[in-house]
């Protein structure tokens, strides 16, 4: 049976479950679940806060065997005697040995928490939490080491063991264990575990059996490329870098554009081509435009004003504005201002460059030959093939073929992602 009460103090609804335990009963017609199974059943199916279960008095251990290790949120358990209702203990389901404490003085739902706290939560008892991270040396401190300028552990390491002192709780690595063996490990309150790899397997594993996940981050892949120091530009080639290559055309064919105008429309001059004087029209311009002379000799050098005219407010255009100050800006900057050189944006654009990519976030793997897990690449190992099964497109994977062949996995000594 289940019912709903509110607590106004703390504004939310609490569901709260109450079962009546059937002890196992072995006959030719049906075989009863065991009452641990039945309890845990009761609570992945409704999820409740508190579960009063109805039991028959002196309540055993095995009424809640392995309830803080496999359910999926442990609800605060009560159990009520069957044959009197005033009978009421809440069970240590943290300790190794059967243990109860009487809940006689308590009448409200709040002071039943802060007993379940008390027993069940700021206590372990030093019960075992399973975790597949390393357990940190006891002879290193955590935290920052003034003599040595730097952390002397890592931060998941320390996390685990300020957590089994604040708890009072045993790490039992399960890395290279068989899972036989860890199932007969006693007194077992939970799993607790950092930079999980979040694949199908472990996905479908967290489906079966109704773990409850705390909080997920979501690690973005990101790149930095390395590359040399750059260098002032003190050579011919500085005088091109500020400008691209399509913006030189561009001045390129303005230059000849105006010197072919001068050839037809110079004043004083005979209205025909000239080679010589072509080239000699095409020099006073780009020298012009570099700053060296002054601008208004190449508009008095034209004849016809309907010419002229449009021609002035162009040629202000470009020499005034984009080359005098745009362009003798940029040659300054760039002989004073060191600027990095370019380099891809995206990952993209990455790929698609011929730079080797370096990868050195890994995982642990069971190793084939060895009964040590081996390190390896999380992304050329995992997440590539993994992405490569759904098949999203035809573009997509040809995107991934291309990114894989270019990554080199480098063992950079720490574990990322443990699988």
């Amino acid at each position: 049976m289940e019912q709903i009460y509110s607590w106004q103090r703390k504004f939310h609804l609490l569901k709260t479950t109450i079962v009546n335990l059937i002890a196992s009963i072995n006959n030719s017609i049906q075989v009863q679940p065991p009452p641990y199974f039945q309890l845990l059943a009761a609570t992945r199916q409704t999820n409740p806060d508190y579960v009063f279960a109805s039991v028959k008095f002196p309540p055993l251990g095995k009424y809640y065997l392995n309830y803080a290790a496999e359910s999926s949120s442990p609800a605060i358990l009560v159990f009520i005697n069957l044959l009197n209702t005033t009978e009421i203990v809440m069970p240590c389901i943290v300790c190794t040995a059967p243990s109860f404490v009487p809940v006689m003085r308590t009448s409200s739902l709040a002071g039943v928490a802060a007993l379940w706290d008390a027993t069940n939560t700021h206590n372990l008892h030093g019960g075992v939490m399973l975790t597949v991270t390393k357990t940190k040396n006891p002879a290193t401190i955590c935290g920052v080491s003034l003599s040595r300028f730097g952390a002397t552990d890592a931060s998941n390491m320390c996390t685990l063991q300020l957590l089994s002192e604040r708890y009072n709780f045993t790490f039992v690595r399960t890395m290279g264990v068989s899972k036989d063996k860890t199932n007969r490990l006693q007194g077992v309150v939970g799993k607790m575990d950092f930079k999980i790899f979040l694949n199908e397997l472990f996905l479908t594993g967290i489906k079966s059996q109704q773990l409850l996940i705390y909080d997920v981050e979501l690690a973005k892949i990101d790149f930095i490329i390395v590359t040399q120091i750059p260098k002032a530009v003190n050579s011919i080639w500085g005088v091109f870098t500020p400008f691209e290559g399509a913006i030189w055309w561009s001045i390129l064919a303005s230059c000849i554009g105006i010197s072919v105008i001068l050839q037809f429309q110079g004043k004083g001059l005979p209205s025909n081509f000239s080679g010589l004087r072509s080239v000699q029209d095409f020099i006073m311009v780009q020298s012009l435009l570099f700053g060296q002379a002054i601008a208004d000799e190449i508009i008095k050098s034209v004849k016809n004003k309907q010419v002229a005219r449009p021609l002035l407010a162009i040629w202000f255009f470009v020499c005034y504005i984009l080359m005098e100050n745009l362009y003798q800006g940029s040659i300054y900057s760039d002989l004073t201002v060191l600027y990095p050189p370019k380099v891809p944006r995206t990952f993209q654009k990455l790929v698609a460059s011929n730079m080797t990519i370096i990868t050195t976030s890994q995982i642990l793997k069971p190793s084939e030959t060895s009964k040590l897990p081996e390190p390896t690449s999380i992304l050329k190992s995992s997440i590539i093939p993994d992405i490569l099964k759904k098949n999203f497109s035809e573009r997509f994977n040809n995107f991934l073929h291309q990114m894989n062949s270019k990554m080199e996995y480098i063992n950079g000594g720490i574990e990322d992602i443990y699988g």
